[in-house]
């Protein structure tokens, strides 16, 4: 599942894999959703909503994940932007571990942005 999914240009990169986009700016809401996934990817997603709705967003994609979601995330350490959500790489990694013992926190591919991967 590709929440975010924009264009779905992601799909692209996934020849092989049943792919599912769901995209808020056609009118789509994830939280509608309920199909589960073996991987769920949110990718660009969060900086687009409040803080609370992203807490809601990301708990109910990891619902929807039966083995694997992976979330990006723009990060505090990077440059603000007025009407830019970020988050706390911290404050991801302490969520991510409150549900699953596997976790992975890259902040090192852009120094503006993280990728929060969480295995079941």
């Amino acid at each position: 599942l590709d929440a975010g999914s924009g264009e779905g240009r992601f799909k692209d990169y996934l020849p092989s894999c049943t792919y599912t986009g769901i995209d808020l700016l056609k009118g789509q809401d994830v939280l509608d959703y309920h199909q589960l996934h073996q991987i769920v990817v949110a990718n660009g997603l969060l900086y687009k909503v409040r803080a609370d709705e992203g807490n809601r967003l990301l708990e109910h994609l990891w619902g929807l994940a039966q083995e694997t979601l992976i979330f990006t995330s723009l990060s505090t350490l990077g440059v603000r932007v007025k009407g830019e959500t970020r988050r706390q790489p911290e404050w991801a990694l302490w969520w991510a571990l409150e549900r699953t013992p596997k976790v992975v926190l890259n902040h090192s591919y852009l120094p503006t942005d993280f990728c929060c991967t969480m295995h079941r």
